[in-house]
């Protein structure tokens, strides 16, 4: 081989070796590139899951609140359908004692009303009544009290 040709062979083997050298560090570009894109893609995906997971949260949170307003305002008709019931309820006894009170009442109305005696007059005859009281049973004239003399007694008087 002359040297020439030696020459021609050297610089092509060195061409090659460039050629694979170039190749190899494209080769690393490539790798390096894409890592750089793997790592921002799950960076962007670390995001938009965190974002995910706040949106939850943040849900789950307003439906607990929600939830626990319900069970609050539903607590609180409850006992306001107890207390309307229990209401309802003394009513209903408190207007069954004044029923049961007003009717044995009622029995007890004649009883308790006063009835007039047959001798008694009405009006201003019961004032009338002291001076008949007085009158002595046979004698027409009515009694005059303590009069006349001393231990004298007149017709119509009594003494004590």
């Amino acid at each position: 081989m002359s040297k020439e040709s030696r020459r021609k062979a050297k610089k092509k083997r060195q061409q090659e070796k460039q050629k694979a050298r170039d190749q190899a560090r494209a080769i690393r570009d490539q790798l390096r590139i894409a890592k750089e894109q793997a790592a921002r893609e799950t960076a962007m995906i670390a995001d938009q899951m965190r974002i995910a997971e706040e949106q939850r949260t943040q849900q789950a949170e307003q439906f607990r609140i929600a939830q626990q307003e319900y069970m609050t305002q539903a607590a609180q008709r409850e006992q306001a359908m107890r207390d309307e019931y229990a209401q309802a309820e003394a009513a209903r006894i408190q207007r069954e004692q004044i029923s049961a009170a007003n009717m044995q009442r009622a029995g007890q109305t004649a009883s308790l009303q006063m009835q007039p005696t047959a001798d008694t007059a009405t009006g201003t005859g019961m004032f009338k009544r002291r001076k008949k009281q007085f009158n002595i049973a046979g004698s027409a004239k009515a009694y005059k009290g303590l009069g006349g003399t001393a231990g004298s007694t007149g017709s119509g008087m009594v003494n004590i």
